[in-house]
């Protein structure tokens, strides 16, 4: 199942670049195009492989407790960085110089930026790195999952030289939190309110 859903995001991730190459169109709505397809490849590939998506951790009697659960957890993650950004200006330091994001100017390019970067884009990627690599890498141990899943994440999301460190930070607990809850909607709800809050971060800044 890994196999073919790898490949079925290879294709229209390639697909993508290639019709961006040769109509020049908005690359915002491509990624949007792009992500929604690799959603639906995913569930559609693993309900025909196993006959549900319990595989990939969505259980559909558990979609509204694990969105509560993702709530709950990000509340407390939330108050860590919280303290995490007292001590940076207490220490002379300004925190949101780590977490900064480029975001549109134009009203209708922003709004489209929050509906991708994060809606469809926190789904498609939890579904990718935890649902399908982490849940295949977990026979091989914790440490082997959380680090293979995490590595290939921080990898997804290039941000030039230094540390990425929201990212290492993201999918480390993206990765704890569905080892701990075995649901998806735990960590999508994390990463999902996670990105809208470092949105609004940079939009303050």
């Amino acid at each position: 199942m890994l196999g073919c859903c790898f490949v079925a995001i290879g294709i229209v991730e390639i697909l993508s670049r290639l019709f961006f190459l040769a109509f020049q169109a908005d690359p915002m709505a491509i990624l949007a195009i792009a992500r929604s397809l690799e959603i639906a490849s995913v569930l559609f590939i693993a309900f025909r492989e196993t006959g549900g998506l319990a595989c990939i951790g969505i259980i559909p009697a558990r979609v509204i407790q694990g969105v509560g659960r993702g709530m709950i957890w990000s509340a407390g993650f939330a108050g860590i960085v919280a303290i995490g950004f007292l001590l940076i200006y207490a220490a002379g330091g300004n925190p949101l110089h780590l977490f900064h994001v480029r975001l549109p100017e134009s009203g209708f390019r922003l709004m489209l930026y929050f509906i991708v970067g994060g809606g469809l884009g926190p789904v498609a990627e939890e579904m990718f790195f935890r649902g399908l690599l982490y849940s295949y890498f977990r026979s091989w141990g914790l440490a082997a999952a959380l680090g293979i899943s995490t590595a290939f994440f921080v990898m997804a999301h290039p941000q030039g030289s230094g540390i990425p460190l929201p990212q290492l930070i993201g999918g480390l607990v993206f990765g704890i939190s569905f080892e701990i809850e075995k649901n998806l909607m735990v960590p999508i709800t994390i990463h999902i309110l996670g990105n809208h809050a470092l949105f609004c971060l940079e939009l303050i800044a």
